[in-house]
C-alpha cells in the first residue's frame, strides 16, 4: 500500500484503518478526532465494538457478554456516548448480520458470526468423529503398535486414540 493510499483511508475512515493498515482503536480515534467525526458516529461506535471483540479474541474467546461489552465500549469512548446509542449500533450490526446475538444461561451472548459458525463446525465435526465405532481405535492401535516410536510417543498416540480426538 502506498503512503497516499494509506493517507487517503485516514482521511475518510480513520476507523476503517485500523483493519486496512493495523492501527489500534486509540490512534483510529485520534485521527477521527482531528478530522472531526462525531463522537456518536456509527463508525466510531462499531469500530470500537470490533477493537472489543479482537481483544477479547486474544484471551481465547469466541463471544463477549452483551452487557459487558456495551460497558468496555463505553469505557473505551471515554464515556462520549451514551450506553442506548451503542446498543443501537450492535443491533444494526446485528441485523447485517456481521454479529450474533444469543441468549444463554440468563446472559446474551455476542458473537461475530464467522466465529460462531466455525465453533457449530468444530462442535458438529468433534461430536461426529466422537461417535466412530471402537473397532476403528483398535484396527489404529495395532498400527502404532508397529510404529517406531519413543514410549513417551506411543503412549500419546494411543491416548488420542481411547480419548477420540486430539489437537496440535
Amino acid at each position: 500500500r502506498s503512503k497516499d493510499q494509506t493517507l487517503e483511508i485516514i482521511k475518510n475512515n480513520p476507523y476503517l484503518s485500523m483493519e486496512k493498515i493495523g492501527i489500534g482503536f486509540k490512534i483510529a480515534d485520534k485521527f477521527g478526532k482531528e478530522i472531526n467525526i462525531e463522537k456518536n458516529d456509527p463508525r466510531r461506535i462499531q469500530a470500537a465494538f470490533f477493537f472489543i471483540i479482537e481483544e477479547n479474541r486474544n484471551y481465547g474467546n469466541t463471544y463477549i457478554e452483551k452487557n459487558d461489552c456495551i460497558e468496555k465500549i463505553y469505557e473505551l469512548t471515554e464515556k462520549e456516548i451514551l450506553k442506548n446509542e451503542i446498543l443501537d449500533q450492535l443491533l444494526i450490526l446485528q441485523k447485517e448480520n456481521k454479529i450474533i446475538i444469543i441468549f444463554h444461561e440468563k446472559e446474551n451472548l455476542i458473537f461475530l458470526f464467522h466465529d460462531l459458525y466455525c465453533e457449530q463446525y468444530i462442535k458438529a465435526f468433534l461430536k461426529k468423529n466422537s461417535e466412530k465405532k471402537s473397532s476403528i481405535i483398535f484396527e489404529n492401535l495395532k498400527i502404532i503398535e508397529n510404529l517406531n516410536l519413543e514410549e513417551t510417543q506411543r503412549e500419546a498416540m494411543i491416548n488420542c486414540l481411547k480419548n477420540k480426538m486430539f489437537l496440535i
